[in-house]
C-alpha cells in the first residue's frame, strides 16, 4: 500500500470539520467540533484536532485532544481519551486504509509521550489494515 502524500492544519478549521460530519457515512457524534469542546471544558484538553488534505483531493479530519504533562511538559494526545467515546477519522467517503496510513505516517513524527486513538468501529477494517502494513 502506498501512502498518500498530505499537508496537514492543526487544529482542523469547523467549517471544512463540519461539512465532513455531514456528509460522512460512517460519522459519529463523539467526531463532532461540539464533542471536542465539550471534552476541552470538561477535562481540561485543548484542541489537537488535525485537517488532512490528501493528494487526490480529498479531506480527512482527526477529532483529537491534547494534555501536557510532566517537568519537560511532552503532551499526550487522545482521540478521544477514555471514557470520551470514538474518534478516529472522519471524511466524506468510507475510511480507507491508504488515508489511515496517511495518518499514521504523521502521527509518528509527533513529539509526544504519547498518542491514543479509539477508532469509529465503522472503520475498523481500514486501521486495522493500515497498522498490518505499515513499515517497522
Amino acid at each position: 500500500m502506498q501512502t498518500q502524500t498530505f499537508q496537514v492544519t492543526t487544529p482542523a478549521p469547523r467549517e471544512i470539520w463540519m461539512n465532513l460530519l455531514k456528509s460522512s457515512p460512517e460519522a459519529l457524534v463523539t467526531q463532532s467540533p461540539a464533542w471536542l469542546d465539550c471534552v476541552c471544558e470538561i477535562a481540561g484538553y485543548t484542541d489537537a484536532s488535525r485537517l488532512y488534505e490528501m493528494e487526490d483531493g480529498g479531506y480527512a479530519v482527526l477529532p483529537m485532544v491534547c494534555r501536557k504533562f510532566g517537568l519537560i511538559k511532552l503532551p499526550i494526545e487522545a482521540s478521544f481519551p477514555s471514557s470520551w467515546g470514538f474518534g478516529g477519522l472522519l471524511s466524506s467517503n468510507p475510511t480507507q486504509a491508504k488515508d489511515v496510513a496517511a495518518v499514521f505516517s504523521d502521527l509518528i513524527r509527533q513529539p509526544t509521550l504519547q498518542i491514543g486513538i479509539r477508532t469509529n468501529p465503522l472503520a475498523a477494517e481500514a486501521w486495522a489494515t493500515a497498522a498490518i502494513e505499515q513499515p517497522n
